[in-house]
């Protein structure tokens, strides 16, 4: 257990980092291993002690909060993961509907559409994924005492989550709206009437068929119920007053505007309920060395399956042959256009800018590279063809053949290597700089073994496959842009098509991208029929921490910029063993 103490300098504070450092080590593994069990897609996961408990974007990406791993609430942790990961399984639709209900009816509506969402992916997560379950239900026993944590805090000082939860678990609601929150996100049994009646809205059948516009409505009838208890206590309160005063005009509208205020406020109140939870388990106590233990867990972690990414690739290359012939086809319905992109002088200024910037990354590659396979040279004499040799010109004379002579060159190395970059609208600006700069490294890095190695570079999105041909300094791939969606299916049947052509003994494709392919299905049947026929497919997967088993070869980058400082050391280790 880690115990927070900004103002300790002592050396137990030392052991407290490294406790720390160990625990998020061991960890991440296991969490990376479940998320990809679920959502089954490429994913990124972040140590983020700014965000309150976790926070997803529904599509691809989560952010934990680690203090309840550090504290020893490892149930409560683990449910958290799984809480975000049902979003991202169930609810892509997510961030729009939520910003759709915020539109109609601020952040009180906003909060209703948050936890209905909760609810059903939950639910949906739990029967998807049984073994999980419980780890859920656990997590939602200590969220029930979240927002009561801040205005107790005074009696809990130094209690762990699980004393503070079962201290707090048996406090009685303050009003309806609390009820439901309690009822709806956290699982407690609802104890006012109004809840129940709220409750039938939300029942887990319903909620898991309900279209984006469906829980939307959902939303909208409980905000109509609790609003509608509301006006009922307060007329209840007026006649246990027994105020029986004549009423004008104006005293007939201010009942009404006292029960519009205190809906307002009831409402505000339950957006400040759901926005304490969010809060109440958070790093504001955690120091740098834990932010840096935390960045040191993801790139051990990612380190570690690289290494098992590379011995898979050197197997391959030592094993890979030619054993399925054959069409390629992955039946793909719409075709995407392939635009060649032919060479100019006028993109050799700004490629040689971008070479200057990675000048620390090519100048050692390239020396090494041209040690890795010197070619032998030898001559063979008495030939019908090649140069005369002068040694047998009285050859000529007598009318005998066999006055010329041959030099071989014998290249143990002989590979035609392609890269395709991921031009989709994630990887503009910032990464298609860092993305341009990897194919100036793959440009110089394929010169230097020239002829021994050819290379070809490409980029791809959903709306056009452009081919920029072979590798050199006026190559047009460095007008990339970045836009439109992902289309790994048509690049990989176009460049698998023209790899197959080759000439050369070795065939080799990188595909860089940010995010996952269009189809998963599509990919891994079209790269399994790719490596049957002898091309050897890396997939170079930036900012994903996690990802199934989608082609062949997947090697993890934190960034496109950690994949940029180890990309000529790749590129050697496969050049090296392609003898």
């Amino acid at each position: 257990m880690i115990v927070f103490d900004d103002g300790d300098e002592s050396p137990k504070k030392k052991k407290t980092v490294e406790s720390a450092e160990k625990i998020l080590k061991r960890e991440l593994p296991h969490i990376i291993n479940d998320v990809t069990m679920l959502v089954r897609k490429p994913f990124r996961f972040i140590w983020d002690e700014s965000v309150g408990t976790a926070s997803t974007d529904c599509f691809a990406e989560i952010r934990v909060a680690p203090r309840p791993f550090l504290e020893g609430e490892r149930e409560v942790g683990y449910g958290t993961v799984y809480h975000e990961t049902g979003h991202i399984c169930f609810s892509p639709y997510g961030m729009a509907l939520m910003k759709e209900a915020n539109k109609r009816g601020g952040e009180f509506l906003q909060s209703l559409v948050n936890i209905i969402i909760d609810r059903k992916d939950d639910m949906l997560t739990a029967k998807e994924a049984p073994g999980f379950a419980d780890t859920l239900r656990r997590r939602l026993l200590v969220i029930r005492t979240l927002s009561r944590r801040e205005k107790y805090a005074h009696l809990l000082k130094g209690f762990s989550l699980a004393q503070q939860s079962q201290v707090l678990r048996n406090f009685k609601p303050a009003d309806t709206y609390e009820d439901f929150f309690l009822a709806a996100k956290c699982g407690k049994s609802p104890r006012l009437k109004a809840t129940r009646k709220a409750m039938q809205y939300v029942k887990l059948k319903d909620l898991a068929e309900a279209t984006p516009d469906k829980l939307l409505w959902i939303a909208e009838k409980v905000r109509e119920i609790l609003a509608e208890s509301l006006k009922n206590d307060e007329a209840k309160k007026k006649q246990s007053k027994k105020k029986r005063q004549k009423k004008s005009n104006d005293d007939d509208e201010q009942p009404k505007n006292d029960v519009k205020q205190k809906q307002q406020k009831a409402e505000s109140e339950f957006v400040e309920l759901f926005k304490k939870v969010e809060k109440s388990v958070n790093g504001k106590n955690i120091d740098q060395s834990i932010r840096n233990a935390m960045q040191a867990a993801v790139k051990q972690h990612l380190g570690t399956l690289r290494v098992s990414g590379t011995r898979e690739l050197l197997r391959r290359l030592a094993t890979m042959g030619m054993v399925h012939p054959g069409p390629i086809s992955v039946g793909t319905v719409n075709r995407v256009p392939v635009r060649e992109v032919k060479s100019s002088p006028r993109y050799v200024i700004e490629y040689e800018h971008i070479r200057r910037e990675v000048e620390h990354l090519i100048s050692p590659m390239v020396k090494a590279l041209r040690n890795i396979s010197t070619p032998s040279e030898f001559e063979l004499y008495g030939q019908d063809e090649g140069e005369l040799d002068f040694n047998e010109v009285a050859r000529i004379a007598t009318g005998l053949s066999g006055y010329r002579m041959e030099t071989v060159v014998e290249r143990d190395i002989d590979a035609d290597i392609h890269l395709a970059i991921d031009n989709s609208g994630s990887m503009a600006k910032e990464k298609i700089k860092e993305a341009k700069k990897m194919g100036v490294v793959f440009s110089e890095a394929v010169s230097a073994m020239h002829p021994n190695c050819i290379g070809r570079i490409w980029s791809f999105n959903s709306d056009v496959i452009c081919d920029y041909g072979p590798i050199s300094s006026n190559s047009g791939f460095i007008t990339a842009a970045g836009s439109a969606g992902n289309s790994d299916t048509h690049m990989l049947e176009m460049v698998g098509k023209m790899l197959l052509k080759s000439q050369k003994k070795r065939k080799i494709l990188f595909v860089l991208c940010d995010d996952g392919p269009d189809s998963i299905e599509r990919v891994q049947k079209l790269t399994q029929e790719l490596t049957a026929r002898g091309i050897i497919i890396v997939h170079l997967l930036v900012g994903v921490h996690g990802s199934p088993d989608i082609y062949p070869i997947e090697l993890l980058y934190s960034s496109i910029e950690e994949c940029l400082e180890e990309f000529g050391t790749l590129l050697q280790t496969i050049i090296s063993h392609l003898k």
